[in-house]
């Protein structure tokens, strides 16, 4: 049997990071790349179809991105779709499951406990829930209907792993072990992993198809592949559009942009329009330095969008601040513990915090 494991697609995202023009295009980017796995589905003959949670962001998603899903689905009728609904498409009373009329082969979990979708043809049992709002308790996989151990049995879960303290249906890696299930499909996290076992069962994260910021950087995908009872052969397959990348640069001794943006566009180079690029500046610079995104635009012209991220600090008279008597130098004493710190983190964080505040008080402009 040939499945697709997919999830946390957030079909018609806001993309609030950026303008809306672009933003309009990455939702189209978005669509483009659920069509893609359904022409996967189609052209492969794939059996089953799992959306493990987040199909929509629910608060934006429109009628007619339901209504062309549904008949994309409906244009592959000998493949099964099974929905468990998320924490961003819960299942409640103005969710696109219950408002739009979807195709005879698709079926969407609707309770919060453990529940059984039978498919006969295929010797198959799956399990899910549905989130009923934003936020779901874990459940003990004990309380799951009885498996039938002749039979293929899969649980869908959208949830967090090994984190108990979570809101978000937390799952652990014991309860798989305990559980029989041959294959536990994951979403809600969206970093895919590479398929793992607890004890005789196999489980992954699927991760998401497009990465919707820079904390998702690198092509995205879904998990395909072979599954029956004792043989599981599955792997990552790509189907993003898009990608997020960062790159990151030491400046160092540079007394102007001009100086080092010959290096960036170098390491920018391999980056083409398939590329949402951020290129993060780092380390200490003259007072006078600024990070221009429109100049390097001019030199790196391949990328689909381009930002700078100014993370330098600069080289400040540290004893002069000291003993400023104005409001610099009062901001300055706040942070200096903290500056000379011994953990990174808030020594990064206050040398930030140092940089913008500084700028605001002399009234100079802020770059984030």
């Amino acid at each position: 049997m040939k499945i697709i494991h997919t999830g946390d697609i957030h079909l018609d995202s806001p993309f609030t990071s950026l303008n809306p023009i672009e933003a309009e295009k990455r939702r189209n980017a978005l669509r483009a790349a659920f069509s893609s796995m359904i022409l996967y589905a189609k052209t492969e003959k794939v059996n089953l179809f799992l959306i493990c949670g987040d199909l929509f962001d629910d608060e934006c998603v429109t009628k007619d991105t339901c209504l062309t899903i549904c008949k994309e689905m409906a244009s592959v009728p000998d493949c099964s779709f099974i929905i468990t609904p998320g924490n961003h498409d819960p299942y409640k009373e103005n969710s696109p499951y219950k408002l739009v009329s979807f195709p005879d082969n698709v079926y969407i979990f609707s309770s919060s406990d453990i529940t059984k979708v039978e498919i006969d043809e295929c010797g198959v049992c799956i399990y899910g829930s549905a989130y009923l709002s934003d936020t779901k308790d874990g459940y003990s996989l004990l309380k799951a209907p009885l498996i039938d151990k002749t039979k293929l049995n899969i649980l869908m879960h959208h949830g967090d792993l090994d984190v108990t303290s979570s809101p978000y249906s937390p799952i652990s890696s014991r309860q798989i072990e305990e559980s029989g299930f041959d294959y536990v499909a994951l979403g809600h996290i969206h970093r895919g992993t590479e398929i793992k076992k607890a004890g005789e069962s196999a489980f992954a994260y699927c991760g998401c198809i497009e990465g919707r910021d820079f904390g998702e950087c690198g092509y995205k995908g879904a998990i395909v592949g072979d599954i029956e009872k004792g043989s599981i052969n599955l792997r990552h397959v790509r189907f993003s559009n898009k990608r997020y990348e960062v790159v990151s640069h030491d400046v160092t001794g540079c007394e102007s942009f001009s100086d080092c943006i010959a290096d960036i566009a170098e390491k920018c180079a391999p980056f083409g329009d398939d590329t949402l690029l951020r290129v993060e500046l780092t380390g200490v610079v003259s007072e006078g330095f600024s990070a221009d995104t429109e100049v390097l635009a001019g030199i790196v012209k391949s990328p689909f969008y381009l930002e700078i991220k100014d993370r330098t600090l600069a080289l400040l008279n540290m004893k002069k601040l000291k003993e400023d008597k104005t409001l610099a130098g009062e901001f300055y004493r706040a942070l200096e513990e903290k500056l000379f710190s011994d953990d990174e983190e808030e020594k990064r964080i206050a040398a930030e915090a140092l940089k913008y505040g500084l700028r605001a008080i002399y009234g100079l402009e802020i770059k984030a």
